[in-house]
C-alpha cells in the first residue's frame, strides 16, 4: 500500500499510484488521515465560482454565500496576524500590552495554511490576546498604515466576527485530538478509524441543544455579564441580538466539517482497509467479548476469506512474482482454521491478557504461521505519511552544519536508530555496549567532558 500527502497523487493516470498500479495492478492507494483532516478545514474556504449564465437554486446561492463568508473570516485572521508580524514594533507593541494586561506575553503564531495546527494555534492566541490586539491597533492608528489599523480594529470588534472565532477554537479543538492520535508512533487501523468515527460523532452533537461549546461558551458568558462595557471598552458594533442567527451558522459551520470528515475518510470503510479491521487485534478482542457464544464461529469469517484472497492476488501478480518467484501465498483453509482455534484462544485469555499480549500470541509462527504471516502484512500497511515526514526532521537534527560531511551510510544508519530504536539504550540488546566499546578501543578518541564546564 501507498500513502501520499496530495490527492493529485492518488491519479491512476498521472499520479505516482498510478505508476505503481502499472507494475502491481492490486496496490492500494491511500490519501495520508492527517493531510485529509487538514483539508477538511480548509475546503470550507474554496469557492467555487458558478458558471457564466449558470442559474443557481436558493440553497445553492445560500451556501455559496456562506462559504464566501468563511473565506472573507479566514482572510481577516490571515491578514490580521501578517499585521502584526511583518513589523517588529507592532509586535513590541503587542508584547507591551500583553505584560501590562496579562503579566505574561504570548508571541503571534505564524499563519501557515498548510500546516494541521497552525489554525488552531492562531486562532486560540488571538482569543487569549483579544485586549492587547485590540490596544495595539489603537496605538497604529497614527501609523502610515493607518487605514488597515482602523480596518481591522473594525473587525475584531465585531459581534459575528468574535462568535465564529469562538465557533472555529471549538471544532478546531475537535479536529486536534484525531490529529495528535494519527500523529503516533505504531498507530493501529482499529485507533485510526475509531478516532475518526468520534471526530464525526463530537461534530455532530455540538450546538446542539444547550451545547454551546467550551469557548463559544466563555465568549457568550464573558459577552453577557459586562454587555455595556464590553461594548463601550471594545467597540463591538452589529449586535442587534443576533446570537440565534449566529448559532445557525455555527451549527452550519460544524455540519459541514462534519460531512467533509464523513466523505474524504469514506474510502477506509469501503475498501478491503475495512476488512483488516476486522483481523486488528484492538478491534477483534472487545467485539468478541460482547458477542454470544454461537456467533463467534462465523465472526471474521467472511473478512479473513477477503484480505486472503486480496493478498494472494497481490502476491500472484506478474509484477510481484518477478520480483519474488516464490510469493508468500496463503492456503485459505488452513487459514480459516487457525482462525477458529485463535478466536477461542482469546476467548480464553482475554481476562487476563493486554492486546500487546493476545498480538505477541498471534505473532508466533510457530503457533499460529498461517495468521502470523497474514498478520505481518496487515501490521506494516501505512495510514499517514507521519514517519517519512518525521524522517526529515530526524535528518535535520542528526545533520547539523557542523556535521555536514556526514557519509550518507552513516547517516542513514543513525537515523535507523533514532526511528527504530528503542527510547532508552538500557532495552538495547548487550551487543550495542560490545559495539561501544569496540568503537572507544578502535582509535584514540577526544571526547568533551561537558561536566567539566
Amino acid at each position: 500500500m501507498i500513502v501520499v500527502d496530495g490527492p493529485a497523487m492518488l491519479s491512476p493516470i498521472a499520479g505516482v499510484h498510478g505508476k505503481f498500479l502499472e507494475l502491481i495492478p492490486k496496490m492500494l492507494g491511500n490519501h495520508c488521515g492527517l493531510h485529509k483532516l487538514a483539508l477538511c478545514i480548509k475546503s470550507i474556504v474554496n469557492v467555487k465560482k458558478p458558471k457564466p449564465n449558470q442559474v443557481l437554486s436558493n440553497e445553492e446561492k445560500n451556501f455559496l454565500a456562506f462559504k464566501i463568508e468563511m473565506k472573507i473570516f479566514w482572510s481577516n485572521i490571515q491578514d490580521l496576524v501578517s499585521f502584526i508580524l511583518k513589523s517588529s514594533k507592532k509586535t513590541k507593541i503587542m508584547l507591551r500590552h500583553q505584560q501590562l494586561i496579562f503579566q505574561e506575553t504570548y508571541r503571534m503564531p505564524q499563519y501557515i495554511d498548510a500546516r494541521w495546527y497552525s489554525r488552531l494555534k492562531t486562532v486560540e492566541c488571538i482569543i487569549r490576546t483579544y485586549a492587547a490586539l485590540v490596544e495595539t491597533l489603537n496605538d497604529t492608528l497614527d501609523d502610515d498604515d493607518n487605514d488597515e489599523s482602523y480596518r481591522l480594529l473594525t473587525i475584531i470588534n465585531d459581534y459575528g466576527f468574535l462568535h465564529t472565532l469562538s465557533v472555529f477554537a471549538d471544532i478546531l479543538t475537535i479536529l486536534h485530538r484525531p490529529e495528535m492520535i494519527l500523529q503516533r508512533n505504531k498507530l493501529t487501523l482499529t485507533t485510526y478509524i475509531q478516532e475518526v468515527d468520534l471526530c464525526v460523532a463530537n461534530l455532530e452533537s455540538i450546538y446542539e441543544a444547550d451545547d454551546r461549546g467550551v469557548y463559544l461558551s466563555q465568549f457568550l458568558g464573558d459577552f453577557e455579564k459586562k454587555d455595556k462595557s464590553y461594548k463601550t471598552d471594545y467597540l463591538l458594533t452589529y449586535y442587534n441580538g443576533q446570537e440565534e442567527d449566529e448559532l445557525i451558522t455555527a451549527r452550519k459551520i460544524a455540519l459541514f466539517i462534519r460531512d467533509e470528515v464523513n466523505e474524504r475518510f469514506k474510502k477506509e470503510k469501503d475498501s478491503i482497509l475495512n476488512t483488516f479491521l476486522y483481523l486488528d487485534i484492538a478491534h477483534l478482542a472487545p467485539h468478541i467479548r460482547d458477542l454470544p457464544r454461537d456467533k463467534v464461529g462465523q465472526y471474521g469469517n467472511k473478512e479473513l476469506e477477503q484480505a486472503t484472497k486480496y493478498f494472494n492476488q497481490l502476491f500472484s501478480s506478474r509484477s510481484t512474482t518477478i520480483l519474488d518467484p516464490n510469493p508468500p501465498l496463503l492456503c485459505l483453509i488452513a487459514t480459516l482454521s487457525e482462525w477458529k482455534i485463535w478466536k477461542n484462544d482469546i476467548i480464553t485469555n482475554l481476562k487476563t491478557s493486554s492486546d500487546n499480549v493476545l498480538k505477541k500470541r498471534v505473532l508466533n509462527s510457530t503457533v499460529y504461521p498461517k495468521l502470523c504471516q497474514l498478520y505481518s502484512f496487515i501490521m506494516v500497511i501505512p495510514l499517514t505519511t507521519v514517519e517519512c515526514e518525521r524522517s526529515f526532521s530526524i535528518m535535520n537534527l542528526i545533520k547539523t552544519d557542523i556535521r555536514f560531511s556526514l557519509a550518507h551510510e552513516t547517516l542513514d544508519n543513525l537515523m535507523a536508530i533514532s526511528i527504530l530504536g528503542p527510547d532508552d539504550i538500557e532495552q538495547f540488546d548487550p551487543l550495542i555496549f560490545l559495539a561501544i566499546k569496540k568503537w572507544k578501543l578502535k582509535t584514540s578518541r577526544r571526547l568533551l567532558n561537558i561536566h567539566s564546564h
